[in-house]
């Protein structure tokens, strides 16, 4: 949910043996100053399936752009210019949408993470080294608790040539 990596929203996991879905997906984007490109591949194939959640006023050019485009969207709560997890959640869970897959940086995973706001955690690794730096998973601010508990119900299993790692952090039937 991050306007810096190409077209995020695109891409999804599914699985054969999911159930056909009720409805389409809606792709939702974290877009806290709006700077996303008016010709990336999202802004380009939507229709009516596109929520971005800004801090920007919704009079200004790039708003009005964009939902000229087919793209809703919608101004949320936020601090230091960075959007707060919590209320995109909240807005989500009031069109209906419970459940949400989340393709991010470290810095919107560790707010997820930091907030409680990740219930199962679906980690990807490809078997290649790369570079010299390394990618955090999640950036949580300093002196923040470790919200990251050991995973339970963990199943690794192979996917085309990478891995993934599946488990829950919770049991959202019991925990809560």
């Amino acid at each position: 949910m991050s306007p810096t990596q190409p077209d995020p929203a695109t891409r999804m996991c599914c699985r054969p043996y999911r159930r056909r879905r009720r409805r389409p997906l809606l792709r939702v984007v974290l877009d806290s100053r709006l700077r996303l490109p008016l010709d990336s591949r999202i802004v380009r194939t939507a229709r009516e399936d596109v929520l971005v959640f800004t801090l920007r006023s919704l009079e200004s050019p790039a708003a009005r752009r964009l939902a000229e485009r087919g793209l809703r969207v919608e101004r949320v709560a936020g601090s230091a210019g960075h959007i707060d997890p919590a209320p995109v959640l909240a807005r989500l869970g009031q069109l209906g949408i419970l459940s949400v897959l989340v393709e991010a940086g470290a810095r919107i995973n560790g707010a997820l993470l930091a907030r409680g706001l990740v219930d199962k955690l679906m980690l990807f690794y490809a078997p290649r080294i790369v570079g010299h730096e390394t990618v955090p998973l999640a950036r949580i601010a300093p002196g923040a608790a470790n919200p990251l508990a050991a995973l339970k119900r963990v199943q690794v299993e192979q996917s085309g040539p990478d891995f993934l790692v599946e488990g829950y952090l919770r049991d959202v039937y019991r925990d809560h």
